[in-house]
């Protein structure tokens, strides 16, 4: 079984918010995928880039928790 990436993860609402970004952000919006394509587990990610994709899918964690583990952001597995 394959694992899958974060971008393979993202819930598609937090997707859709992400690709709507694309025609004003499009280089930031192309470098948040590649980085989550080449990333598996939200724990990879610095706070920095996990901030910048909450940022672009209009995301907001309610707690330290949900932050940390991505909660608002990916599907549950």
């Amino acid at each position: 079984m394959k694992i899958k990436n974060l971008y393979q993860k993202l819930k598609p609402e937090v997707k859709g918010r992400l690709h709507s970004q694309d025609e004003k952000y499009d280089e930031t919006v192309d470098r948040i995928v590649v980085l989550l394509k080449s990333k598996y587990n939200w724990s990879d990610l610095t706070i920095e880039e996990a901030r910048r994709v909450e940022a672009f899918t209009d995301t907001m964690s309610q707690s330290a928790y949900e932050f940390k583990w991505g909660v608002e952001i990916l599907e549950d597995e």
